[in-house]
């Protein structure tokens, strides 16, 4: 990005902008563009930082570019961001029985079955790897749902997320 500052003046002049990493198939693929939308939903109701937070971007980053070039095995891409961003925002899940205990504690009488457990502590261990885990769209739902409890309990500001609806359908 090229820009010409001059303290004076509140607008500036940007001269020419480039794009690092192209977000072509993010655009294309409309499994890949409703993540995207859900995920940019999530983000603007969970991040309330102002100040600079340099890990939180190349996260970001990093996951928005690996989105766009997995050519398949995506489809659970958006409950492995959920994973993996709730240790930047302060409240990291490091086995699926966090979310089980703390969403007992709280006084949630919500079960998580056994075999959503299962799932999602197999995306807790694959990330690094970034293995595809195949879930059927029952199982996806139900992890959505015990992590966006989660999430709530944790953000007050987390209410409905509309994209939800659409993530479902789609994926």
């Amino acid at each position: 990005m090229i820009v010409y500052y001059k303290k004076q003046r509140s607008i500036q002049r940007v001269a020419e902008v480039r794009c690092h990493t192209p977000n072509s198939d993010i655009l294309t693929n409309i499994n890949k563009a409703t993540i995207a939308i859900f995920l940019a939903e999530l983000l603007t109701k969970v991040i309330r930082e102002e100040e600079h937070n340099e890990p939180l971007f190349q996260f970001l980053w990093k996951e928005v570019v690996r989105l766009n070039e997995q050519p398949t095995g995506y489809e659970s891409f958006y409950l492995t961001f959920m994973l993996q961003l709730s240790h930047y925002l302060g409240f990291g899940i490091s086995t699926c029985q966090d979310i089980y205990t703390q969403l007992r504690r709280s006084g949630q009488h919500w079960a998580i079955d056994q075999e959503t457990v299962t799932h999602l502590d197999n995306l807790l261990t694959d990330k690094a790897t970034h293995k595809h885990i195949s879930m059927d769209k029952v199982l996806k739902r139900r992890a959505t749902e015990a992590l966006i409890k989660f999430y709530q309990l944790h953000i007050e500001s987390l209410d409905t997320l509309k994209s939800l609806k659409v993530l479902q359908e789609i994926n």
